[in-house]
């Protein structure tokens, strides 16, 4: 019988998912941090904008069709499952990482992919006006993701995106954050301050443990 939980944090992109992880590991005991962002390699996704127009054109009727159906990554699930059976991995980010009581996972689509459902103790959603989260995702580009590129680079980076999130990925965003909210088991609310967040994550698991 395991004796992990691993507790997945969802939401959109910006929402505070890397921030509310990180400061709740270092606050909590015999516990490890898993993340989707490191595993981009190996995702396997459809274009946004195009499962964006066969919803519009009623191709597909059900957003969660895409996300058990074509949303994929083998790897992901497999270390977190290796890690879950109490194995020490090494995670595309060059991290070594050691079984631990608690599993804090970053999986912007909770427990709705395929294989996900099987493993995840709690999903817990950040829930946020989806605006607040584009800006904080234009921010960091802005600031840190390609900090280090030229400015011009910068800034087709961002509007590449904007183009995207304009053209039918935002829409597609919109739908998942709803199914998100529909099917995690907490919700917090974004916009509170971010240690407010990190202290309700930690009183939840010392009431689970």
């Amino acid at each position: 019988m395991h004796s992990s939980k691993i507790i997945c944090i969802c939401g959109p992109s910006g929402a505070g998912k890397s921030t509310l992880m990180e400061r709740t590991v270092q606050q909590l005991e015999d516990s490890v941090s898993f993340y989707f962002d490191a595993y981009t390699s190996t995702i396997v996704s459809p274009d946004p904008v195009d499962v964006f127009q066969r919803l519009v054109d009623g191709i597909v009727t059900d957003p969660l069709d895409i996300v058990r159906n074509e949303i994929r990554n083998d790897k992901f699930i497999e270390d977190l499952q290796s890690l879950y059976d109490g194995n020490e991995i090494i995670d595309p980010w060059n991290r070594r990482l050691k079984p631990a009581k608690y599993i804090i996972v970053e999986e912007p689509f909770g427990r709705l992919r395929e294989g996900m459902n099987e493993l995840i103790h709690t999903v817990i959603c950040i829930d946020i006006p989806l605006e607040i989260s584009l800006c904080r995702r234009l921010i960091r580009n802005l600031t840190y993701d390609y900090i280090n590129e030229p400015v011009d680079a910068r800034l087709e980076h961002v509007l590449g995106y904007i183009k995207g999130y304009h053209d039918g990925e935002g829409m597609a965003i919109r739908l998942l954050h709803e199914k998100l909210k529909e099917t995690s088991d907490l919700r917090y609310d974004g916009l509170k301050p971010k240690d407010e967040l990190v202290n309700n994550l930690l009183a939840y698991i010392k009431a689970i443990s």
